[in-house]
């Protein structure tokens, strides 16, 4: 059984990582932190372990077909999303390094559904929560129209650690947003990226960061007076030290939107 740890370093290492600038380099060092997290010595037995090492890469084909048959028997109850098919069977060839990390992010996301954890838990969810997003934001990109398989593989991983392992309703439709517009469903991931920030309290962090993501998605959707709406609205339910910031973001709107707003007010009234 693996022996999950949340030692002061892999703490200070999650933290450093959360606020940087992700670059390329995120996805590597995610995977790191990950085995890390994982106590090297109590995976050493493990069926895994191969796959889980960020320094070798190895995995035997009987393990990895019945990763993806529990994944398989999991995604029959998913049909909120239209996901791509999962491959029957996999043939490991020398991967490239996108269907390394790939294949290492997907069981890191599902890893407990393959096998018991204990120790620190939930401190284990938020850095998966990391690999989510370096699989969003890096490796799918990059594998996108050419391994069809990896990109299955992951994709599936996403939806069902976001279904299975966030705890928090915020965090939860923020993951679900970004499916949503991995997926074309641009509509959707506006709703999800409003159920987030509504979930959100103003106290928190990130809920500017929220109301700031959901108002450009309307502007780059072309909605221009739900984005009006919405900002004079947020003005509203800020907090009073929130809103020298609002009122920014509001003038920079304005600024931006102005001549569509005009135009598609004069189309509708």
């Amino acid at each position: 059984m693996p022996k999950l740890n949340a030692t002061s370093d892999t703490v200070k290492d999650y933290q450093r990582l959360l606020l940087a600038d992700w670059d390329r380099t995120f996805p590597e060092q995610v995977v790191g932190l990950l085995w890390d997290t994982l106590g090297k010595k109590s995976v050493v037995d493990d069926p895994f372990a191969g796959m889980l090492d960020p320094r070798s890469f190895q995995l035997a084909e009987e393990t990895l077909a019945g990763i993806l048959q529990r994944m398989t028997d999991a995604g029959r109850f998913v049909a909120q999303f239209e996901l791509p098919d999962l491959p029957k069977t996999y043939h490991l060839k020398r991967p490239s390094k996108a269907k390394q990390q790939a294949l290492q992010l997907s069981l890191y996301l599902t890893l407990t559904a393959h096998c018991a954890l204990d120790g620190a838990v939930d401190y284990f969810h938020d850095v998966q929560s990391l690999a989510f997003q370096a699989a969003a934001h890096f490796v799918l990109p990059e594998l996108s129209g050419s391994a069809t398989e990896e990109y299955a593989i992951l994709l599936h991983a996403m939806v069902l650690f976001s279904l299975t392992s966030v705890k928090e309703p915020a965090q939860f439709y923020h993951l679900v947003s970004i499916l949503e517009g991995i997926l074309g469903n641009p509509d959707r991931r506006l709703q999800y990226l409003l159920a987030s920030f509504r979930s959100t309290p103003p106290e928190d962090h990130s809920y500017l960061t929220k109301a700031q993501e959901y108002w450009m998605e309307l502007l780059d959707a072309g909605h221009f007076i739900e984005a009006e709406n919405f900002l004079v609205d947020l003005h509203y339910w800020c907090l009073p030290e929130q809103r020298e910031e609002v009122r920014e973001m509001t003038v920079e709107a304005f600024r931006v939107t102005s001549p569509s707003v005009s135009r598609t007010r004069s189309r509708t009234g």
